[in-house]
């Protein structure tokens, strides 16, 4: 389905890679017949990949094998949904504590971005939906443009 609409003369595609139901099935080895697949097809378009950046999640998707055929890594940086006591403990065991405040929009930003980091990618998050009202949110709307960061 990606490259067909790649065929049908989309300049960019962004593919939503998750290890939870109703997104990727396959391996790695699938991931890279796929890349090859679409560059073949179409070398000049954009393929970007959308991840849900938790580090257990990151871990369970191949995202290296995308990352070697995409342009760009979109983390979907949903704070309010990601601010819970398991996200908390789970993000303080692989090695990123939140701060007092739990899982910030900054804590996302740096978190993902030192994740990101050895994927060598253009890295634009995607925020979540929704308008921000509070003093914090406020600033992780300004964070967010600092963000970006070419390979």
């Amino acid at each position: 389905m990606a490259a067909a609409v790649l065929n049908a003369g989309a300049r960019s595609l962004t593919l939503d890679l998750e290890s939870d139901d109703g997104f990727w099935v396959g391996s790695g080895d699938d991931a890279l017949r796929l890349g090859e697949r679409l560059r073949q097809r179409s070398e000049s378009a954009r393929v970007d990949v959308a991840i849900d950046p938790r580090p257990w999640k990151m871990l369970a998707a191949p995202l290296g094998e995308f990352a070697t055929f995409c342009d760009g890594i979109r983390p979907q940086l949903y704070w309010d949904i990601f601010n819970t006591s398991e996200n908390v403990s789970r993000y303080a065991c692989m090695g990123f504590p939140p701060g007092p405040d739990g899982i910030t929009p900054e804590f996302l930003v740096d978190t993902t971005q030192q994740l990101l980091a050895p994927f060598d990618r253009w890295v634009v998050p995607i925020a979540q939906g929704r308008e921000v009202t509070s003093t914090r949110g406020q600033a992780s709307r300004t964070s967010f443009g600092s963000a970006r960061c070419r390979r």
